[in-house]
């Protein structure tokens, strides 16, 4: 008592006003987007194109943040909260486009509004599986990369193209035919990229080559073309059950790998140095061990998404 002076009245005043401003900065930098700090709810759903009077409305956000945006039940689980009732789609697809991009507000409110260009109409992202590399970039591009993300644009504009493919590989695979990206022209499947073309709805995963030749459009083939596609087919369905990245999947095929038991037959470092500058070496032991684990057994529909 007595050792430390007590400050001036007006000294007390300023250092109050200094502690609020710093709590105003504070709270600023926490509404902030960013990859730590992902966006608020309020503002993901502003992204819409057609608002939600949500204006007065407390929103359900921590509740929220537990539901995860893979799951089938998404939009009945959206439709229990009083202020999403008849609003459970463009939430839904709101929550995934926040989950696909990192919350990165700019680019979610692009997407928007291809999704409705789209006409999706059940909270789902598979539409998008039609743009190609190129549109990614052009979107990158313009709306930038999140702050934090430390990828190019090129590199960023890769990885959401791939989660889209993982989330969404039959309908990825389709599109990829349809519109002879790079997988579609490996000479080893020439003859898929012809057959979806005759058949553009069809879902290449869906059963065994036999059987998808029998639900298929009738078309007069030679024997040789109809071998041919089987054949694409089944390396198709075998070399996706190791990656859901289509390029690692061209990859392998124009090397001739077409299944798990080729690969480990293979094994890791000579592979590592058969696929040198194709694919780097954390792939290729990955890969490995993906076909290891695809040996125990499992089945192309295993992997389909319901979202």
């Amino acid at each position: 008592q007595g050792i430390v002076p007590a400050p001036a009245p007006e000294a007390e005043l300023s250092l109050t006003e200094e502690v609020k401003r710093l709590k105003r900065v504070y709270a600023r930098k926490r509404r902030k987007p960013g990859p730590t700090a992902p966006a608020q709810l309020r503002d993901l759903l502003a992204t819409l194109p057609v608002q939600l009077r949500l204006a007065q409305t407390r929103l359900p956000a921590a509740e929220v943040a537990r539901l995860r945006t893979d799951d089938p039940k998404l939009l009945e689980q959206l439709e229990q909260f009083a202020p999403f009732q008849g609003h459970a789609v463009a939430v839904a697809r709101t929550l995934r486009l926040a989950t696909l991009t990192g919350s990165h507000l700019p680019l979610v409110a692009a997407l928007q509004l291809r999704l409705v260009k789209m006409k999706e109409s059940v909270g789902s992202l598979r539409p998008l599986t039609a743009l190609q590399h190129k549109d990614w970039i052009k979107l990158i591009h313009t709306h930038g990369v999140p702050d934090g993300v430390t990828l190019t644009p090129a590199a960023y504009a890769e990885a959401l193209a791939e989660r889209l493919e993982s989330l969404y590989p039959s309908e990825a695979l389709r599109r990829h035919f349809l519109q002879q990206r790079r997988l579609a022209r490996l000479p080893a499947l020439r003859e898929i990229a012809l057959w979806v073309n005759e058949n553009p709805s069809i879902d290449l995963l869906s059963g065994d080559p036999e059987t998808l030749l029998r639900t298929a459009a009738p078309r007069r083939r030679s024997k040789q073309r109809t071998e041919e596609l089987v054949a694409g087919l089944r390396s198709l369905q075998r070399i996706i059950l190791i990656t859901p990245r289509f390029e690692e999947m061209r990859v392998l095929l124009a090397d001739n790998l077409q299944s798990a038991a080729q690969l480990l037959a293979v094994g890791v470092h000579q592979l590592a140095r058969r696929l040198k500058g194709k694919l780097p070496r954390e792939r290729v032991t990955y890969l490995c061990r993906r076909a290891a684990f695809v040996l125990v057994g499992s089945t192309p529909s295993q992997i389909q998404k319901s979202t």
